[in-house]
């Protein structure tokens, strides 16, 4: 009786195992057919059973399997597990670490490795989307994954790209609850400043980020560098000229914007960014770039805009110092007081012709509501009031 029931006890035990190899070749021969979900099904079976969990075969077709259920069009499948992206990637490697050299030439995607390169694609492909959709965050999550798995510069530039985006939009509304992700965005910034090729926006983006931190010393270091890799570059020039005026080197950022008009004494885009690098530094070189900028191209809607807030800020500007005036110096109230309303008698006809334009861009509606308001419009006023109300919706 008990070499009977040693025998009935092996085959019993041989049964299992053998019932365990099957859930592992019916995985692979249903993924090869693509019927995922039953691959699937058989797949976490297999490795969760003693017999089958330690193969690199197992680890390497859940991979496989996971990542169909990641990346497939059908709805259905693709719910089976929301998170299954990162479960190919983590399976994949599992598979490695057990067997390095696994690999079946059945599969279209033959080796783990393979795999993750796979998922590295499929993980841009959804910053891609993400970031057409404005959703820079997730975007650069989904690139900076990317990048991770198979890294190269354009991975980098996208997830550094997404990130500034979001970085400045998050900095634009105040935002101290979001995520901050400068220190991140600059780390794939400064690695990629030290590759040869790449593009200017790299050098741009960088620069910014050093002048929100106040950091002059790398902010000029950068411009700098940025010059000897694109020595011809007018927007490297612009950039340098703009850290200058920024860093209180006029005197040195003067001669990089006449070397700016020389290469480009004909382009209004040019002298759009002339003009918005000098509000701050003179507001008659200011004027002077953007109506030559307009001059050369009388349909640049960004440089009218530009010049009719120039001219708004410039009357704010007096208005603020002539209402801080005590009663006795009233002679220079007045004075003043004409000065600035000559600058927004300049300025009302510019944004009346920039709202023709683009009725709906919230930035004019908001700066003639203030016009109209100053000029004592009130029922032009209330009119733009009503119209920033129905924008916001």
């Amino acid at each position: 009786m008990k070499k009977i029931t040693l025998i009935l006890a092996f085959f019993f035990v041989t049964g299992i195992a053998s019932a365990q190899r099957t859930n592992l070749n019916n995985a692979f021969n249903n993924l090869r057919k693509n019927n995922i979900e039953k691959a699937k099904n058989f797949i976490d079976l297999a490795s969760e059973h003693d017999d089958t969990k330690d193969g690199a075969s197992t680890w390497f077709y859940k991979g496989c399997i996971y990542l169909s259920v990641a990346v497939n069009e059908d709805k259905e499948i693709s719910s089976l597990d929301p998170d299954a992206l990162n479960k190919a990637y983590e399976y994949f490697n599992k598979a490695i670490t057990i067997d390095k050299e696994v690999y079946n030439d059945m599969l279209s995607i033959n080796t783990p490795q393979k795999g993750i390169q796979i998922i590295g694609i499929e993980w841009a492909n959804r910053g891609t989307k993400a970031y057409n959709t404005g959703d820079f965050y997730n975007a650069y999550l989904c690139f900076d994954k990317s990048n991770t798995l198979s890294a190269n510069d354009l991975t980098k530039i996208n997830a550094a790209t997404s990130g500034y985006n979001y970085e400045q939009n998050r900095i634009a509304r105040r935002d101290t609850v979001s995520p901050n992700l400068s220190k991140d965005v600059k780390k794939h910034l400064v690695q990629l400043t030290n590759k040869s090729t790449l593009n200017e926006s790299v050098y741009n983006f960088l620069a910014n980020m050093y002048m929100t931190d106040n950091d002059t010393l790398k902010a000029i270091a950068l411009v700098n560098k940025a010059e000897t890799v694109f020595p011809d570059s007018v927007s490297t020039l612009l950039l340098k000229a703009s850290v200058l005026y920024w860093a209180d080197k006029g005197s040195d950022a003067k001669p990089v914007l006449d070397k700016v008009k020389s290469k480009a004494p004909n382009d209004p885009k040019v002298f759009q960014n002339i003009g918005y690098i000098l509000e701050k530094v003179s507001f008659e070189e200011s004027e002077a770039a953007y109506k030559k900028s307009i001059e050369l191209d009388p349909t640049n809607y960004n440089t009218k805009f530009n010049l009719g807030a120039l001219y708004f800020n410039k009357f704010n500007s007096i208005k603020k110092v002539y209402s801080n005036l005590r009663t006795n110096q009233q002679a220079e109230y007045d004075s003043l007081k004409v000065v600035s309303e000559q600058y927004i008698d300049l300025a009302l006809p510019i944004l009346e012709s920039c709202y023709k334009e683009t009725p709906k861009a919230y930035d004019v509606v908001y700066m003639l509501k203030q016009v109209y308001a100053n000029l004592k419009q009130i029922d032009k006023a209330k009119e733009m009031d009503a119209v920033l109300k129905s924008l916001k919706k």
